[in-house]
């Protein structure tokens, strides 16, 4: 099990331990209704629901994601929670290195597969490439309303600078004072071997929409 490297900052160890492309597939289809989006599972077509279960934790381990095969090839389960300002706590659940499997075909005049398989040609995917997985919790204990809670920049150990366009994101904009909430994010890698990344926040309050100043973080495979 990894340790979080907080560079500047204190770590907390525990006992034991610009743009969406999901998000504008969702904001298009937010009109279909379920068993409308149910249908579209069938076989050899790119759809957003999948049955196949979607943790892996053991390398060599095979999830569905755009109704293909993700191959774990690295994982990295962090023991520590850090302090990314006063009043933000930031713990890692894992971060994720995939391997993507064959793009699925386009079958049919599905609206909903047709505008996912637009977003694979317009940032060139294929068969191959890599990803990296992180997830992530933030409490956010100050007396102000948070936005922009996702990192703002992450670098490899390699030099690699992340694109940050989310292929696939879970979680909210915004973070309440006094609250807490769960964040995910899918990006495209170019290089998966590597040692760790370094990732950087780019915080604001929700009112004058000022920076909150935090420092980076490094994990490591």
């Amino acid at each position: 099990m990894k340790k979080l490297a907080l560079l500047g900052m204190s770590i907390f160890l525990l006992g034991a331990c610009g743009n969406n492309v999901q998000e504008e597939v969702e904001a298009d289809t937010e009109s279909s209704s379920s068993e409308e989006v149910a249908e579209t599972a069938t076989s050899g077509t790119i759809t957003v629901n999948s049955d196949a279960p979607n943790e892996v934790e053991t390398v060599g381990q095979t999830t569905k994601k755009f109704d293909t095969d993700f191959t774990l090839k690295k994982i990295s389960k962090i023991d520590g929670t850090a302090t990314l300002a006063e009043g933000l706590d930031l713990t890692f659940d894992d971060l994720k290195i995939y391997q993507m499997g064959a793009v699925p075909s386009i079958e049919g005049e599905d609206e909903l597969n047709q505008k996912i398989q637009e977003q694979f040609d317009r940032f060139g995917i294929k068969e191959g490439d890599y990803f990296l997985e992180i997830k992530y919790h933030l409490a956010n204990k100050t007396d102000q309303d948070l936005v922009d809670p996702y990192p703002s920049q992450i670098f490899t150990t390699t030099g690699e600078e992340v694109d940050m366009t989310k292929i696939e994101s879970e979680g909210s904009y915004d973070l309440a004072k006094d609250a807490g909430a769960n964040f995910e994010a899918l990006y495209k890698l170019k290089d998966p071997e590597i040692k760790g990344v370094t990732l950087h926040f780019d915080i604001k309050d929700n009112e004058l929409f000022e920076t909150v100043a935090t420092e980076p973080v490094d994990v490591n495979f």
